[in-house]
């Protein structure tokens, strides 16, 4: 019997310059809501007709193009500071983009990078 991995859709709660840290720090949110925007970015980019792998997905908002992707969502906020509650629906708009859609094509979609603390796990 194998051991059950743990779900890619697991925030990396040890990033700081990915889509995770970037809006985390930058709104200077909570794990707990960094992990649910986490989330919510994982579902509709997997949720894509075009159907990326969780993987592909995972790398993409780990990587300099996830800092990319969250900070176009932050200068969407940027003029109204207090508006967190809009970044489900700002993170759905811009996962429907074509540069966004690129980016995670571009990513690897079979082996998460090496500094993932998923990787071992992942990786074989």
């Amino acid at each position: 019997m194998t051991a059950q991995k743990t779900p890619l859709t697991t925030p990396p709660t040890n990033d700081k310059l990915g889509f995770y840290g970037t809006l985390k720090y930058a709104l200077e949110l909570s794990e707990a809501e960094s992990a649910e925007l986490w989330k919510c970015a994982m579902d509709h980019f997997t949720g894509e007709k075009w159907l990326p792998t969780e993987i592909a997905v995972r790398n993409f908002l780990r990587s300099p193009s996830g800092r990319h992707f969250a900070d176009n969502l932050l200068d969407c906020l940027w003029p109204r500071a207090t508006a967190r509650q809009e970044l489900p629906s700002l993170i759905a708009r811009n996962a429907r983009s074509i540069w966004a859609i690129s980016a995670v094509l571009r990513q690897p979609a079979d082996e998460l990078f090496g500094d993932d603390p998923l990787a071992p796990e992942y990786n074989a």
